[in-house]
């Protein structure tokens, strides 16, 4: 550190006797801007499951005349990063430069997504200090998206499964007939000609739904998966309930089990359409929002 020889005296008023003494005084070099602080590299990604990287401080004194005694910290912004120095204080020679490593250790975001930090690294000598950061960029994997392409489609095959199976114990597989529809015509005020006339054409609008589920799995409408598959429940559901009512059956077969079964696995599929919200740990959270 720079010194300045100084000389301090003193006399009285009354006499002429006089009183020196010198010291040395500390001073703060003329040019503070001497110094530069840098990183490298500026910028780093980890990938699924990384928590830890290095990176490298230059502390640059190529235009000062004396050594600097310089002291090392650092921080990230949110206060969730683990910095460590080696070495945390180093003299750096004039017209030279150090090299300080940095490990880091930072905890895995919360959610699937991306989540950036500010890295914030500050080099004192006494007098002064400078800064300079860093972005830290995590990744995590987003499972979400594979599992409601799965559910989705293992939901419409059971619709569909379950839509060519008998939905009311006691009673057959109903398809759509042209025998049926002169039964109707024959007996209008039968329930069973009338049964066997609504219970296919359910059938046709539940396989028309479970398209839409798929359809809405493409185009990312959580919206029209989620309808879709309610649809098909209580479609299934209401003839269920109205046939065991109005013609005395037990209850529901094995197909519209399946029915109800794969409505429940797209409903869930259409849950899992929705982003994750912004985690708490700090940081800026990135994640595209399915629309």
């Amino acid at each position: 550190m720079a010194a300045q020889e100084c000389e301090f005296c003193h006399a009285e008023l009354d006499s002429s006797d006089r009183f020196c003494a010198a010291c040395l005084l500390p001073v703060a070099p003329s040019h503070p801007a001497s110094v530069a602080l840098r990183v490298d590299p500026a910028e780093i990604r980890l990938d699924a499951g990384e928590q830890r990287c290095s990176l490298q401080l230059f502390v640059d004194n190529n235009d000062a005349v004396e050594p600097l005694h310089i002291w090392l910290a650092g921080e990230s912004d949110d206060r969730a990063v683990l910095l460590r120095f080696d070495p945390d204080e180093v003299v750096v020679p004039a017209q030279a430069t150090a090299t300080v490593g940095v490990a880091v250790r930072a905890p895995r975001p919360r959610a699937a997504g991306s989540l950036t930090r500010q890295l914030l690294f500050t080099a004192r000598d006494g007098w002064r200090e400078i800064t300079v950061s860093a972005t830290l960029v995590q990744s995590t994997p987003d499972w979400r998206p594979a599992v409601r392409i799965v559910l989705v489609l293992f939901g419409f095959l059971f619709v569909v499964l379950g839509s060519f199976m008998p939905w009311i114990q006691g009673s057959a597989t109903a398809l759509l007939t042209t025998q049926a529809i002169r039964d109707v015509f024959s007996d209008p005020d039968g329930v069973l000609q009338w049964q066997r006339l609504i219970e296919p054409l359910a059938r046709i609008v539940v396989l028309i739904l479970a398209v839409l589920m798929v359809v809405g799995l493409r185009r990312r409408a959580r919206t029209l998966m989620r309808e879709s598959a309610v649809l098909i429940a209580l479609l299934t559901a209401g003839l269920v309930i109205s046939a065991a009512i109005a013609g005395g059956y037990p209850g529901p077969s094995y197909g519209a089990l399946f029915v109800w079964f794969g409505a429940l696995l797209g409903y869930i599929g259409a849950a899992l359409a929705v982003s994750p919200r912004r985690p708490r740990d700090g940081g800026r959270f990135e994640a595209d929002r399915d629309q």
